[in-house]
């Protein structure tokens, strides 16, 4: 009898031993379930895909940052501008839109948006509220760095600029942004002259209110066809305050205010440059954007 109870107990013993092992062996097996990302995380690696230039991985991440959270700020900037990278320009002018309005009290935020904005307009030809969003943009943040991608800076900003102006005609103030960023541009350029001379206005009859007049160069030499006006001044007023409104680019005016109001017997002092041949130069600035634009990408 003892004998039976005793390999009653061994086999009890082995069977238990033998469950345990197996048990312990499928245990390895169980799956184990990470934690859901957090709304920050997903933040973190939307801009980390946008660093990438992965922008359509950029989106799906900001959007379901959004979708848990709906007031996110920063999944809204995000989805601005990585929609605008794929160039989904509804989508980005209206997370930009969304941003601004549940932002009005960040300064970050808004500049963030409104040089993504000055970028969308560009793109879609609105010229002069690209121009105007990118003013907005360094108004809130004058150096201007988007804070989750740095290589976006000012210096891009001052590029629409630039190009916006092309496009409008407006090439002397294109050239002014230009060489914000590249400042040796033109120099030493053979087909841009430079010079100084002393010219009387041209005072209308509105100019006793207004206080604007105009400066003719082509009096001066008929081969003046103006790329840059770099100073403006009063001969005989120190301290003059004088105001360009207007150059008339590949011409030889110059439209400016002055106080004290400009007379016909004034005399201003001019310094500016212009091009022997306007053509070249105007293919030589062309070229110089779209050489930034790679530079700059």
């Amino acid at each position: 009898m003892k004998k039976v109870k005793i390999l009653s107990l061994l086999l009890i013993g082995s069977f238990l031993l033998f469950m345990f092992n197996a048990c312990s062996d499928k245990s390895d097996n169980i799956p184990t379930f990470a934690s859901a990302p957090t709304v920050t995380s997903l933040i973190e690696e939307g801009w980390a895909a946008f660093r990438a230039k992965n922008f359509e991985v950029a989106v799906q991440k900001f959007q379901e940052a959004n979708e848990r959270d709906a007031l996110n700020l920063d999944s809204y900037v995000g989805l601005g501008w990585a929609n605008m990278m794929i160039k989904k320009f509804t989508l980005a002018r209206a997370n930009f839109a969304k941003a601004i309005t549940f932002g009005a009290d960040n300064n970050d935020v808004l500049a963030a948006c409104y040089s993504g904005l000055a970028g969308v307009d560009l793109a879609e030809g609105n010229l002069a509220e690209s121009i105007s969003n990118v003013d907005m943009a360094l108004t809130y943040k004058p150096d201007f760095q988007l804070e989750q991608e740095p290589d976006i800076n000012k210096l891009d900003l001052y590029l629409v600029k630039a190009q916006a102006h092309f496009r409008m005609e407006h090439y002397s103030k294109s050239l002014e942004f230009v060489k914000m960023i590249d400042p040796s541009f033109l120099d030493g350029n053979a087909n841009i002259l430079s010079r100084t001379d002393i010219v009387n206005p041209t005072v209308y009859d509105s100019t006793s209110v207004t206080g604007n007049a105009r400066l003719d160069l082509s009096g001066i030499s008929a081969e003046v066809k103006l790329v840059s006006v770099e100073n403006i001044e009063n001969v005989a007023i120190t301290g003059a305050i004088i105001e360009m409104l207007a150059v008339g680019d590949g011409q030889a005016w110059i439209d400016f205010f002055s106080t004290p109001i400009p007379r016909d017997t004034y005399q201003y002092r001019v310094s500016y440059s212009y091009a022997v041949d306007y053509g070249i130069y105007l293919s030589e600035l062309s070229g110089k954007l779209e050489s930034l634009k790679g530079q700059l990408e």
